[in-house]
């Protein structure tokens, strides 16, 4: 009786348990975490003021992935973490636009400010990786990090 009872128990225990792990990495995927990455290691590594309305975003990342196809970058400036939509342009450097062999990579653009001293920038790109559609956040820049005592 003891042990077929305590058998039962076994199954209930380890059937919990299932249960807890594909809830978690549903979730889990639902939040990306098993989303293909078409990008790592992202820095950037200038931004300057050009003229009146724009700034220079210059960043290195690897790209990771040849079966991940880029589709869209968006930028955005931020003041109070309310996003709106900028335009931007490539500076001195191969189109944004371009596909990219993996490895190192340099981009450099310029962003429209639209008169406004943003708080910062996020730059968010849409990838196609096999039958997955990758949206993800590029980069995040605080001009006061590279401004030092100059208008943002």
């Amino acid at each position: 009786m003891m042990q077929g009872l305590r058998r039962t128990f076994d199954v209930a225990a380890i059937t919990t348990i299932i249960m807890c792990f594909a809830v978690l990495g549903m979730f889990l995927r639902d939040l990306g975490f098993f989303l293909p990455r078409p990008f790592r290691d992202v820095q950037t590594t200038n931004f300057e003021i050009l003229d009146d309305d724009r700034v220079l975003i210059e960043a290195r990342y690897s790209k990771t992935s040849a079966r991940c196809e880029f589709s869209k970058l968006v930028v955005f400036g931020l003041i109070l973490n309310e996003p709106e939509a900028l335009t931007h342009e490539p500076y001195r450097g191969p189109n944004v636009d371009e596909q990219r062999t993996p490895g190192a990579q340099v981009m450099r653009i310029a962003v429209q400010r639209k008169g406004v001293n943003w708080d910062s920038y996020e730059m968010r790109t849409r990838h196609f990786c096999g039958s997955e559609v990758v949206n993800r956040l590029f980069l995040r820049v605080d001009p006061s990090d590279f401004l030092k005592g100059e208008e943002t």
